[in-house]
């Protein structure tokens, strides 16, 4: 009975102080998880009491900047039933000060929390979404759900393949759904609320520990879409130029178009190279454009080379590589090179690459270049040497074209 005595004063006290001038819902409406004969619960792992790391914000879905939380403060809307249970309630006063424009239709509520469940601080998400309820205690009553919200950790990314070469490592990444981060009727999931995952990638200095989960922390790299089911996404470019550096790579959330999770989920080093190298000297003798078949491009590049005197040298049978052209950009998996007394080759239906230990030549038969006319961009990864350069093309070259 005392819980529903301080559940009913919160509302009451919330409508009769809120300022006109921002009592945008009039009628005040309310939205909550407890009401006079039933109380559910979030649970989110915390059991200390301690809100400082949670973060709470609510919207009317596709209303995210006009029908928000606003500066309504959580704490006056995110509640422990007792210290010490792990039972959080939501008692939420729409006409509050600081809540911005009034929810019509739905309602979308996410909380954040950074919990201990043994192994450190760790990311915790649940989301709840409700549509009007006429007639209820709350305007917005998810007693309708006739739970407890589950909470769940934010996703850990997996890798199913790294290729380093050069200043870079390309990942190919798996995600998991999140289902039971979303607390909604049978009629909606989490794929209705979540947007996109976020890559994001964060450094710290050789050696240390790893970055926080705080999403400030974190520099974007790209969103990958959010479907509900797992999905694999990549190559994911991460750039490891700095060797003094220790880089991670961690997942958010795009909750909508400005929502973003305000932490990461758990972070996962990714192998840099130790050291990267430029070549000394990189002379083309023959850069040539033509017509391929098709009505496609035809590149052909010679060009000799030295690398840095404190390369440990090349080894492209048993390294990782790369090459652009313009627009055209391949990656080459180790192995990708068959060797034979120091001349290594890669053939392929529509292209040829042929490094010595002094020269490297391209070919590349019907290929889009993407329009290339009087200068192309050509930049080459072998191992952790590398090269980049703009080059003047030397003549144009005609081939036969196929009938």
């Amino acid at each position: 009975m005392r819980h529903v005595v301080t559940l009913l004063a919160t509302i009451i006290l919330g409508i009769a102080l809120a300022p006109v001038a921002e009592a945008v819902c009039v009628p005040a409406r309310t939205f909550g998880t407890s009401n006079i004969a039933e109380y559910f619960y979030l649970r989110l792992g915390n059991d200390t009491g301690d809100t400082s790391e949670q973060i709470g914000r609510f919207w009317e879905p596709g209303f995210r900047s006009t029908r928000n939380e606003g500066s309504y403060d959580q704490s006056d809307w995110i509640r422990e039933y007792y210290t010490g249970t792990d039972a959080w309630y939501l008692v939420g006063n729409l006409g509050g000060a600081g809540v911005e424009g009034c929810p019509q239709q739905e309602l979308l509520v996410t909380v954040e929390d950074l919990v201990d469940r043994g192994s450190g601080p760790q990311a915790v998400l649940t989301l709840g979404r409700i549509d009007r309820s006429p007639g209820m205690f709350h305007d917005f009553d998810f007693t309708r759900l006739g739970r407890d919200w589950t909470s769940v950790p934010l996703p850990a990314v997996e890798v199913l393949s790294e290729i380093a070469v050069g200043s870079e490592v390309r990942l190919e990444l798996a995600f998991p759904p999140l289902e039971e981060a979303s607390n909604t009727l049978d009629t909606l999931s989490a794929a209705d609320s979540i947007l996109a995952y976020q890559v994001r990638r964060a450094v710290v200095d050789r050696g240390a520990p790893a970055p926080a989960p705080d999403i400030d922390e974190w520099t974007l790299i790209e969103d990958v879409g959010y479907t509900g089911q797992p999905v694999e996404h990549g190559p994911v470019a991460v750039d490891c130029s700095d060797g003094s550096k220790d880089v991670y790579v961690a997942v958010a959330l795009r909750l909508s178009d400005d929502v973003i999770t305000g932490y990461v989920g758990p972070p996962l080093q990714i192998g840099c190279p130790d050291a990267n190298f430029e070549f000394a000297r990189f002379d083309p003798r023959v850069a040539l454009l033509g017509f391929g078949r098709e009505d496609r491009d035809s590149f052909r590049l010679a060009a000799d080379y030295e690398l840095d005197p404190q390369s440990d040298g090349i080894d492209p049978e048993n390294e990782p590589a790369r090459l652009s052209v313009g627009d055209f950009e391949l990656d080459l998996p180790t192995g990708s090179f068959a060797c034979d007394d120091g001349i290594c080759r890669h053939e392929a239906p529509e292209l040829e690459i042929v490094v010595t230990p002094t020269r490297v030549v391209v070919l590349l038969y019907t290929v889009d270049l993407g329009g290339i006319s009087n200068e192309v961009d050509v930049a080459l990864v072998l191992g952790n040497d590398q090269v980049a350069r703009r080059l003047e093309l030397t003549g144009r070259l005609t081939l036969p074209r196929d009938d």
